[in-house]
């Protein structure tokens, strides 16, 4: 494992620990930690569902034979494409059933109003007419009965309702964790491609002014070979620790896919974007890397970037193809580079 000692950030720290409580599952199961067995045993590890974690419990205490297929049968359910669909489809049907319910409790209560409204009508009528003290009793005790049916309504209407509305809130609340669930990276926390998509198609919709840079780790697949994966994992953390950093405000830091990571960087020329991705690299070249598991010097990292900014006649696509060609011609060109066009 590695780390850089000048971390001090709480949230970093925790994701850390969770991080390395993760990777020493991995090693005592001898288990390759691939990006959805990463993923499922981090969501594990911080307790986000209780289902998950009895499946992933089961699976960790079972034979160990095929955990890694297991696991990766459980990202599939938990977190793969189908798995937002699922979640969608499951808060439509309790809104659905919600609904109905209310519309129920609002057909009884309309008729409840107008059952109420007859029969104050004939009440009215019938005091109009000369009446006993008898007439009069019974009258009023028919009014009193009505009232207290259309109170027991309106209270049972108003239950409804509050329960309604605790229903709503849990269904946001569960669209919400949905929508980050399906939009984070749970190795590094930043947005993933998906979120990288939909926030390129936004920009390029409204066709604001913003650049975006492409940027890739240097013979990342050495450090993998040579120190192993659990080291590269926190290397890749690190980075990531670093992007978000030194993004402010509206800018975006997002993990696109395996050592490969993306800018979004609204109202920003490009030449500041590029300065920005020459100091990112600058720090990241400063970081010296030591093996925690073996105390030996890794040594000095680079990375290389493409950088590019909006044209008019651009599209999402378009964009992000033109920094993915700036970025190869840096590595080309010897790495350790920033390349904007």
């Amino acid at each position: 494992m590695v780390e850089d000692p000048r971390i001090e950030n709480p949230r970093f720290e925790e994701q850390r620990r969770l991080a390395e409580t993760v990777i020493q599952i991995a090693v005592d199961l001898r288990l390759p930690i691939s990006p959805p067995v990463f993923e499922v045993l981090f969501n594990h590890v911080r307790g986000m569902d209780r289902g998950l974690s009895e499946e992933v419990a089961g699976v960790l205490s079972g034979p160990p034979t095929r955990i890694e297929e297991k696991l990766c049968h459980i990202y599939d359910r938990w977190f793969g494409p189908e798995a937002l669909q699922k979640g969608l489809s499951r808060i439509k049907k309790k809104l659905d059933n919600e609904i109905a319910e209310v519309s129920v409790h609002v057909s009884d209560s309309l008729r409840g109003n107008q059952q109420l409204s007859s029969n104050m009508r004939e009440s009215i009528r019938s005091l109009a007419q000369q009446v006993t003290k008898d007439d009069l009793r019974s009258i009023c005790k028919g009014v009193a009965a009505s009232n207290k049916l259309h109170l027991a309504s309106v209270q049972s209407m108003s239950l409804q309702l509050e329960r309604t509305q605790f229903q709503l809130t849990e269904m946001q609340k569960e669209l919400v964790i949905l929508r980050k669930t399906s939009s984070t990276d749970h190795l590094t926390g930043l947005p993933n491609r998906r979120y990288l998509d939909e926030k390129l198609q936004e920009l390029v919709s409204r066709r604001a002014n913003f650049c975006f840079a492409m940027i890739d780790l240097d013979h990342f697949k050495s450090v993998n070979d040579r120190w192993g994966h659990s080291a590269g994992d926190n290397i890749l953390r690190r980075l990531g620790a670093l992007l978000r950093e030194n993004t402010k405000g509206r800018d975006i830091a997002t993990r696109i896919g395996g050592e490969e990571f993306g800018l979004v960087l609204p109202e920003t020329e490009l030449s500041g974007a590029r300065r920005l991705c020459e100091l990112i690299a600058g720090e990241f070249r400063d970081i010296n890397w030591i093996s925690q598991s073996t105390d030996e010097d890794i040594g000095m990292l680079t990375l290389s970037a493409g950088v590019t900014a909006f044209d008019s006649a651009d599209t999402p696509a378009s964009i992000y193809d033109r920094a993915d060609r700036l970025l190869y011609q840096a590595k080309n060109n010897g790495r350790d580079l920033v390349i904007s066009g």
